[in-house]
C-alpha cells in the first residue's frame, strides 16, 4: 500500500514538472514581442529596418515577411551569427543564437506613398517545422519624398542674358593645295574657334558643300570627285559660338590635268573679305543644352537610388534621357517638371539592377536637334559579395566531367578550360592554383560582354592542385573560396627495351553504335589528331569522349600491336603505357635497315593511369537538408515523400541535357522533384521553362545563395532527400531516369 501510494506521488510530481516546462515554453511563445524602426521611410530609397525581440524561446528560426513586396522590396539583411536566406518577399534567418536580439532588414520602398502597412514576424523553436507568430509595434508608413528642386509655379524663369555683341571670326592664310586631277585641299585659320563649311561648285551659285560643326581655328577640308582641268567657285565660311558668321567670298581654283603626276601648292592672293557680323533669319541654333547630375555616386547603392539633375538651353530643352551603360541604350527620364523652356529639373530611378558597376550618362535634345551629354559616372550597385554560381571544365570541344570527390583530370602539356558564372558584380576574377598549401599559379579570367560568363586557360605541370576563386567586385568587396581540386597527370609513353619510342603511330579506333563496326575515330571535332605520333621522348596524350575504343600502334623497327578493348563511361584523358619488342634485323648498313618480315599483331595491355580516388560521402549526407525559402519552396514542402532536388544553371550543357530526364521523373507520384537554377533572375527562369513546355517546378536562385550552402562545385548535383527531410545520397553529373529512380527507390526504404 505504502508503495503504491509513493508510485502515485511520484507519477503526481513528474506530470506537474513536465505540465510546467510544456507551460513555460507556452508562456515564452506567448511573450514573444518584436518593436521594427524606424516606423516611417521616403519613397523612392532603399533603408535598414531593425526589428529589435523581447522575449521570446530558444528560437533558432526567424522568419520576417514585407508587408506588401511592392512597397517594400527585401533586398537583404543581417544579424550576429545568423545565416539569412531572402526573397523579395521574406527573408529568413537560421543557425545562429537565441540571445541575439537584434535583426537588421534591408528593404526598397518605390516613390509612392502608403499609410502604415504591419510585417509578420514568425519564429521557431525546432528548425522550421511550426511557426508562431509575435506580436508587437510592426507597421511602417511610406512618406512622399522632399522635392530637390521646387520652382514656384507662378515665377518667371530669369530672363536670357543678351550677349555682348561679338566680332565675326576673322579668316586668314586661305590656301588651296595638293592638287590633282580629282581632288584638291582647302585650308585657313581663324582667330577664334568656329566652324568649317565650304561651298563649290562650277559656277558661283555653288550646288554642293561640305562642312564641319566642330569648333576650330585651324581648318582643312579635302574636295574630292573632281573633273580634270576644269575651274571651280568656292566660299570658305566660318561661325562662331555666337552665331556671327564669316565668308571669304568668291574664289576659285583650276582642277589639274589628267595623268598629272605633279603635286601643286596654290595659294589664294586676292584679299579676303569678311562678311561683319550678318544677321541670319532665322539665326541657326547651334549650341548644344547643358545637362548637370547632381546625385552623389561617391558610395555604392543596395538598389538604383533616384538620380537628380537639371538642363538647361539658350532657348528649350525638348527631350531628356538617360543611359547605364554608358550610351549604348536610351530610356526616357521618369519626370520633367518644365519640358519646353530654358531650364528644368529632371528625376529618375532605373528599374531593378543585379549587382555591378553601370556607367550613368544623361543627354539632353533642344528644339533644334541639338544634343548635349552630363559627365558620366560610375553607379555601383552592391547587395552581396562575389559568388560563384556555376563551373565549367573543358578541353577543346569536351566537356570534362568531375569525379564523384569533384576532381578534374587533365594531362600535362593540355590546356584546360575554366567558365564560371558569378553573382554580386565582380570587376575582377582571378583562378589561384594552389599546390600542397603553396600559391603556384594564377590565371586572370576574361568577362564575355555578350552572356556574362568569366573564362580563361589553365595549364600546370605535373601535380595535384587545389583552384580557389578570388573575385573582387565594384564596391571593394573580396571573395575567396574552393572550386574543385584539379589532378594533372602524366603523359602516356611507348617504349621499348631502349628508352622512348620516337614517331610511333597512334590509331584509334571506336565502336560505331549503329552498324557495330570498328571505325577510325574522327579526332578533329574534338580538337584533336588521329593518328598521332610520339615526341622524341615517346610521349603521348590522348582525351577521349564516352564510348569503346582500342589503340593500334605501329612504329619501324618494332612489331605493331592492339590495345585491349576500353571503355569510358564519361571524357577522360588517355594516358596508358605501352611497351614494344623490336623486329629481328636481317641486314643493316648505315641508316638503311632491313628486318625479317614479320605479319603478326601483339595484343598490348591497356591500363589507364588515372589515379586512384576514394569515394567520399558529402558533409550534408545525414543531416537535415539546409533550410531554404524560394518560390514557397522548402525542405519542409517536400517532406512526406522522397525528393532529389536538382542544382543547375542554364548555360551548361550537362545542365541542359537533364532537364528533360528530370522533367519525365516528375510524372511519376510517388516522388517529389525539384530544379534549382543557380544565379539566373526568376524571369529569366520562368520564361526558358514556360518556352520548354517543362511541367516540373523550377525555382530560381538568383543570388545564388545556395551554391555554398549545399557545397557544389559543378552542375548538375542532385539532393536525393527522404520523406523526413535528411539527405540521404548526393550525386554529381548527368543522370538517367533509371539511374534517378533506383535511388529514389533505396531513399525510400
Amino acid at each position: 500500500m505504502k508503495t503504491k501510494i509513493l508510485f502515485g506521488l511520484g507519477l503526481a510530481l513528474l506530470t506537474l514538472f513536465v505540465a510546467g516546462i510544456l507551460n513555460k515554453n507556452a508562456n515564452a511563445l506567448i511573450r514573444c514581442s518584436v518593436t521594427v524602426s524606424p516606423s516611417s521611410v521616403t519613397g523612392g530609397s532603399s533603408n535598414t529596418f531593425n526589428f529589435s525581440f523581447s522575449g521570446g524561446a530558444a528560437y533558432n528560426v526567424v522568419k520576417i515577411t514585407s508587408p506588401d513586396p511592392s512597397l517594400f522590396s527585401i533586398t537583404g539583411g543581417s544579424a550576429s551569427g545568423w545565416t539569412d536566406t531572402n526573397t523579395f518577399s521574406a527573408i529568413t534567418f537560421t543557425g545562429g543564437s537565441y540571445t541575439v536580439t537584434s535583426f537588421n532588414v534591408n528593404a526598397y520602398s518605390p516613390n509612392t506613398t502608403s499609410g502604415p502597412v504591419a510585417w509578420t514576424v514568425d519564429i521557431s523553436t525546432d528548425g522550421g517545422g511550426s511557426f508562431v507568430a509575435c506580436s508587437g509595434t510592426l507597421t511602417t508608413s511610406i512618406v512622399a519624398p522632399t522635392p530637390t528642386f521646387t520652382p514656384t509655379p507662378t515665377s518667371t524663369p530669369p530672363a536670357t542674358p543678351t550677349p555682348t555683341p561679338d566680332l565675326a571670326p576673322v579668316i586668314s592664310n586661305l590656301t588651296v593645295s595638293d592638287v590633282t586631277s580629282s581632288s584638291v585641299k582647302v585650308s585657313w585659320n581663324t582667330d577664334k574657334p568656329a566652324t568649317t563649311v565650304v561651298d563649290y561648285g562650277l559656277t558661283s551659285s555653288y550646288g554642293q558643300e561640305i562642312s564641319d560643326p566642330n569648333f576650330v581655328t585651324s581648318h582643312s577640308v579635302t574636295i574630292t570627285s573632281l573633273t580634270a582641268n576644269t575651274t571651280y567657285h568656292y566660299d570658305v565660311i566660318s561661325i562662331d559660338a555666337l552665331n556671327t558668321l564669316a565668308s571669304s567670298g568668291d574664289n576659285t581654283f583650276v582642277a589639274a590635268q589628267a595623268n598629272s603626276t605633279a603635286t601643286t601648292t596654290v595659294t589664294v592672293t586676292n584679299t579676303v573679305t569678311v562678311t561683319p557680323t550678318p544677321t541670319p533669319t532665322p539665326v541657326p541654333d547651334t549650341i548644344p543644352p547643358s545637362v548637370s547630375i547632381s546625385t552623389d555616386f561617391s558610395k555604392p547603392f543596395s538598389y538604383p537610388p533616384q538620380i537628380t539633375g537639371t538642363a538647361s538651353d539658350n532657348k528649350e530643352v525638348s527631350k531628356i534621357e538617360y543611359s547605364i551603360n554608358a550610351g549604348k541604350d536610351w530610356l526616357p527620364i521618369d519626370s520633367t517638371p518644365a519640358l519646353g523652356k530654358a531650364y528644368t529639373a529632371f528625376s529618375f530611378t532605373p528599374p531593378p539592377l543585379d549587382d555591378g558597376n553601370y556607367l550613368v550618362r544623361v543627354k539632353a535634345i533642344d528644339s533644334s536637334g541639338n544634343v548635349g551629354l552630363s559627365k558620366e559616372y560610375t553607379m555601383v550597385i552592391d547587395r552581396i559579395p562575389p559568388r560563384v554560381s556555376g563551373v565549367l571544365f573543358s578541353l577543346g570541344p569536351q566537356v570534362i566531367a568531375p569525379s564523384e570527390e569533384g576532381i578534374i583530370t587533365a594531362l600535362s602539356g593540355q590546356s584546360v578550360k575554366l567558365t564560371l558564372s558569378e553573382v554580386g558584380g565582380s570587376i575582377a576574377v582571378n583562378i589561384i592554383a594552389s599546390d600542397s598549401g603553396n600559391l603556384y599559379k594564377n590565371f586572370s579570367l576574361v568577362k564575355n560582354p555578350e552572356d556574362g560568363l568569366w573564362s580563361g586557360n589553365i595549364a600546370l605541370p605535373q601535380g595535384q592542385y587545389q583552384l580557389i576563386f578570388s573575385a573582387v567586385d565594384g564596391a571593394g568587396n573580396k571573395t575567396v573560396s574552393y572550386l574543385n581540386k584539379l589532378y594533372v597527370l602524366g603523359k602516356g609513353d611507348v617504349t621499348s627495351a631502349l628508352g622512348g619510342v620516337f614517331d610511333a603511330k597512334i590509331t584509334v579506333y571506336y565502336l560505331e553504335p549503329s552498324s557495330g563496326t570498328w571505325q577510325v575515330w574522327d579526332g578533329s571535332p574534338y580538337g584533336q589528331q588521329n593518328p598521332l605520333q610520339t615526341d622524341a621522348s615517346g610521349h603521348y596524350s590522348l582525351f577521349l569522349p564516352p564510348g569503346r575504343f582500342y589503340l593500334h600502334i605501329d612504329a619501324g623497327g618494332f612489331h605493331s600491336g592492339d590495345s585491349n578493348f576500353f571503355t569510358l563511361a564519361k571524357a577522360e584523358p588517355i594516358n596508358a603505357n605501352f611497351l614494344l619488342s623490336p623486329l629481328k634485323l636481317l641486314f643493316s648498313l648505315g641508316p638503311v635497315k632491313l628486318y625479317y618480315p614479320d605479319f603478326s599483331n601483339l595484343t598490348l595491355a591497356f591500363k589507364n593511369n588515372l589515379p586512384a580516388q576514394n569515394s567520399s560521402i558529402n558533409k550534408l549526407v545525414s543531416s537535415q537538408a539546409p533550410y531554404f525559402n524560394l518560390s514557397n519552396v522548402s525542405p519542409d514542402s517536400l517532406k512526406g515523400k522522397p525528393s532529389v532536388v536538382s542544382f543547375i544553371n542554364l548555360w551548361s550543357p550537362y545542365s541542359s541535357g537533364q532537364i528533360s530526364i528530370l522533367n519525365d521523373l516528375h510524372s511519376d507520384q510517388n516522388y517529389n522533384s525539384v530544379i534549382i537554377v543557380e544565379g539566373e533572375k526568376s524571369a529569366a527562369v520562368d520564361v526558358f521553362a514556360k518556352s520548354g513546355g517543362y511541367s516540373i517546378p523550377f525555382i530560381a536562385d538568383p543570388d545564388a545563395t545556395l551554391f555554398n550552402t549545399y557545397g557544389l562545385s559543378v552542375l548538375p548535383t542532385h539532393y536525393f532527400i527522404d520523406r523526413k527531410g535528411v539527405v540521404r545520397e548526393v550525386v554529381t553529373g548527368v543522370l538517367s531516369k533509371t539511374e534517378l529512380e533506383n535511388i529514389l527507390t533505396n531513399v525510400s526504404q
